[in-house]
């Protein structure tokens, strides 16, 4: 039994799908960095001055805040650029996705 023990061949484990590990919000290529690559494309002057600089504040199911530099960044997205943003977050996150953007500081 013992000699048996020692030289039997392994058994690979069943074949079960590969499915990747949900990715952070964040991560390059997760929703985020998604979302930055279609604002760059789209909006690249408002890109450069206010989109690039915003980060992930918190991700909970089909809300997403955002952090801009500033109160001032923060609040001049919400009033001008919402609707461009808001566009963009909806396509890589899904339809139902509500973003808001908050200041740092």
């Amino acid at each position: 039994e013992r000699m048996a023990a020692r030289h039997a061949v392994p058994v690979p484990p069943p074949d079960r799908p590969a499915v990747a590990p949900p990715r952070p919000a964040e991560a390059p290529d997760g929703p985020w960095g998604r979302a930055l690559r279609l604002l760059e494309d789209s909006q690249p002057a408002h890109f450069a001055s206010w989109f690039s600089r915003l980060t992930v504040a918190a991700h909970h199911e089909d809300e997403l805040t955002l952090r801009a530099p500033s109160p001032f960044a923060a609040q001049y997205i919400a009033t001008h650029l919402m609707k461009e943003l808001d566009a963009c977050v909806r396509a890589c996150f899904g339809a139902s996705c509500r973003c808001k953007v908050v200041g740092n500081g």
